[in-house]
């Protein structure tokens, strides 16, 4: 009698053991269900004029084709500018073009960003130029002076074959403007930027203009024929620098 009680008693913490371990069928498929990815979107091309909408995901310029972003817009992801492309981001006034990430271009015509008058432009990742054919960058110093360019990331324009330009609004990481040439004419203007980092140029082929910026961290200037100068319409435009002006930069 002991006997078959003592058999019972472990037979049932037997089951209760493989109770506690056991996984319904349910349970198992919303294990599984809670390891897929998401479905990333697509890719969206753009090869005329957007004035409106978001765009999930991002957005790309096919090689040799035009993009336009002229109203308020917002793309979530990247905008992609590929070769002998353009693009063009000019919100009307009183809008807004918003990039939720990086806009990169790498042997493109050019890419402008150019508010009009009360536009805004915002820029979430970085900005990032290379290797393109006309003049590139941005513009945020119309006649009035009411436009916004707002980069959080950094703004990065180099080995280009015409100027680059990042004119008023603000960057918050570092500016770098390297190795680029433009034949008888400015190589780059950096003027009236808010950078919260360091600003680089170097190695340019022309006179880069660096004047009137506040720069949060060094503004280091080296290798630039023939060399740089912060001096606008013949007056000199000093630049407000936290870190320490080094190089070719030490006197602007």
């Amino acid at each position: 009698m002991n006997s078959n009680n003592s058999n019972r008693s472990r037979a049932a913490s037997a089951r209760g053991f493989l109770a506690r371990f056991t996984i319904t069928p349910l349970a198992a498929l919303g294990i599984l269900a809670g390891t897929v990815p998401a479905a990333r979107a697509a890719d969206t091309p753009c090869t005329t004029t957007i004035s409106s909408g978001t765009i999930n995901g991002n957005l790309v310029v096919p090689a040799g084709d035009t993009c336009i972003l002229a109203g308020t817009v917002t793309v979530t992801g990247n905008v992609q500018v590929g070769k002998g492309a353009s693009l063009t981001v000019k919100p009307n006034p009183r809008q807004t073009v918003t990039i939720g990430g990086n806009v990169q271009a790498a042997h493109c015509q050019f890419v402008r960003l150019v508010p009009s008058s009360d536009g805004v432009i915002s820029v979430e990742g970085n900005v990032h130029i290379q290797h393109c054919t006309a003049e590139s960058g941005y513009d945020a110093l119309p006649p009035d002076e009411a436009a916004i360019v707002r980069i959080s990331g950094n703004f990065a324009c180099d080995n280009n074959s015409a100027e680059c330009v990042a004119r008023g609004g603000t960057v918050s990481g570092n500016v770098r403007v390297d190795n680029n040439s433009n034949v008888g004419g400015s190589v780059a203007e950096l003027l009236f930027i808010i950078v919260g980092g360091n600003v680089h140029v170097d190695n340019n082929s022309g006179s880069p203009f660096v004047g009137a910026n506040t720069i949060g961290g060094n503004l280091q200037c080296a290798g630039n024929t023939p060399g740089v100068t912060d001096s606008f319409g013949g007056f000199p435009d000093v630049n407000k620098v936290t870190g320490k002006k080094q190089g070719q930069c030490v006197g602007l």
